[in-house]
């Protein structure tokens, strides 16, 4: 296992999956020595192709892969459970975190704090400190965090709440602004179904044929206010640029709520974007999407 840089084109070699707790062993090819499938925690073989989707599901780093303090975290296996190693190209195995959650979903790392914060599915939020032993927990706490329902923060209305709570599902991404070192949480609210002739939104339960297509119906960004190591207070953002896309350098969208922008690295232009109506036209995005804020001044967006 390595990680690619897709504009250098350089390899770092990570440790072996082998080394993953949920990982019962490898299948390698008798004549070339490579790994042709993975076995999961109940010992079923997993190609290579679904490595993403049942073992590694996660990975991020801290620094520059030359650094010498460089430490990258991983969510893994069945659970999403952590792990992480230091140095990781010289590294030999994964270590694991042994904390009282599971099921991660989002891990950044926060340069200023030199911190690894990590979201669950139940929006529980800890960080960890992974640069020395023994390593550091941080539970966050927050009366808002760890519910695991709708932020009550963010319904602006009952209508809000209906079409939130009855018509969509929701993802949470844990963001870090590089320049502001502002970290932030961003849910994406996306429509069971929808009629698109007439913009009527579909009950589950009217769409078990898959006739209406699913959309994106609004984004809630919330800015985690740290009243000291272990507190925050969310505060509500009704404004703010955020940046959608599956790989950069390439033209991305920006957020500005309720409107969609394209800003386009190699000419520096915003320019108006809206989602297709064409059901032809409509394609899942293939990596999963990442999100993050653009380096760009804030005046040239005025």
């Amino acid at each position: 296992m390595f990680l690619f840089n897709q504009i250098s084109g350089k390899n770092i070699n990570l440790p072996s999956v082998e080394t993953l707790l949920d990982v019962n062993g490898v299948i390698r090819n008798s004549q070339s020595g490579l790994i042709e499938s993975f076995l999961d925690y109940q010992s079923r073989p997993r190609t290579p192709q679904q490595f993403s989707k049942y073992i590694i599901k996660r990975i991020v780093v801290s620094s520059s892969l030359d650094d010498d303090d460089c430490v990258a975290m991983v969510i893994y296996g069945h659970y999403d459970l952590l792990t992480f190693c230091r140095r990781p190209g010289d590294a030999n195995c994964w270590i694991a975190i042994d904390g009282p959650l599971r099921q991660y979903t989002q891990i950044v790392f926060h340069r200023q704090k030199k911190l690894f914060f990590a979201l669950t599915h139940l929006r529980e939020l800890e960080a960890w400190d992974l640069r020395n032993d023994p390593i550091k927990r941080f539970l966050i706490q927050s009366e808002n965090l760890g519910l695991g329902n709708d932020w009550p923060i963010s319904l602006e209305d009952e209508d809000d709440l209906e079409r939130k709570s009855l018509y969509c599902w929701h993802t949470d991404y844990l963001v870090y602004d590089d320049q502001t070192h502002e970290l932030l949480i961003v849910t994406r609210y996306t429509t069971t179904a929808i009629d698109q002739e007439n913009e009527t939104l579909i009950l589950p339960v009217d769409n078990l044929d898959d006739q209406y297509p699913y959309q994106t119906l609004v984004f809630d960004v919330f800015k985690l206010d740290f009243i000291n190591d272990d507190h925050v207070k969310l505060q509500y953002l009704h404004d703010l640029v955020i940046v959608h896309s599956s790989l950069a350098p390439i033209p991305v969208l920006l957020f500005q709520q309720p409107n969609f922008l394209n800003y386009d690295y190699k000419e520096r232009s915003i320019s108006s974007c809206y989602y297709p109506i064409d059901l032809d036209k409509l394609q899942r995005i293939l990596p999963a999407p990442i999100w993050f804020i653009p380096r760009v001044d804030a005046e040239c967006l005025a």
